[in-house]
């Protein structure tokens, strides 16, 4: 978590993207281009937060997906102070990994249909902070598992990315750019 204090739930946007900003500075560096997998909620944000499962990661969504825009929107705006906007336009986003794979998220209530909700939010939010800050053209998508049973079925978000009503916007579908899949051999 991207904070001074990461779990001070007191303070909400004590920011610390140095740690991230040094890093795509190194890859940079190298001639590369960051590929940054967003989407894992603070544990800050997220009342029922614990690290204890699956990955090590907070598997639960925010309890105020405003506060989770405005630290996504913080972490562009730091992305694009540091590297200039054409720079971070250049580099590609993800919105978490494995969607439907409830080690790396699902809704508090653990119901498929309940996590499948909690996750078009989430990457709605998450994409209109990026829209927001690096533009329309902004290179993100998301990784599922597909060839693998998930908690919930990822037509839901392929639907939903096409033509449902964005939560963060209130238009039709939601911007993508590209869809990834584990495969386990």
């Amino acid at each position: 978590d991207l904070f001074k204090n990461p779990l001070d739930k007191t303070v909400l946007d004590d920011y610390d993207f140095t740690v991230l900003i040094d890093n795509c500075r190194g890859v940079v560096n190298l001639g590369a281009k960051p590929m940054l997998k967003l989407g894992s909620v603070p544990l800050k944000y997220s009342e029922k937060a614990t690290t204890e499962h699956g990955f090590g990661i907070n598997p639960y969504p925010p309890d105020d997906y405003n506060v989770y825009y405005n630290y996504i929107n913080a972490l562009a705006t730091a992305l694009v102070n540091e590297f200039g906007r054409d720079e971070v336009l250049s580099w590609r986003f993800g919105v978490m990994t494995e969607y439907e794979n409830s080690d790396w998220f699902q809704a508090k209530s653990g119901l498929p249909e309940d996590t499948a909700v909690a996750y078009c939010k989430l990457y709605d939010y998450t994409v209109q902070a990026l829209i927001d800050v690096i533009g329309e053209d902004v290179f993100v998508g998301a990784h599922s598992m597909t060839v693998t049973e998930g908690l919930w079925d990822e037509e839901i978000f392929i639907r939903h990315v096409a033509e449902g009503t964005n939560y963060a916007n209130g238009k039709k579908g939601s911007h993508i750019k590209f869809l990834a899949a584990s495969y386990y051999d």
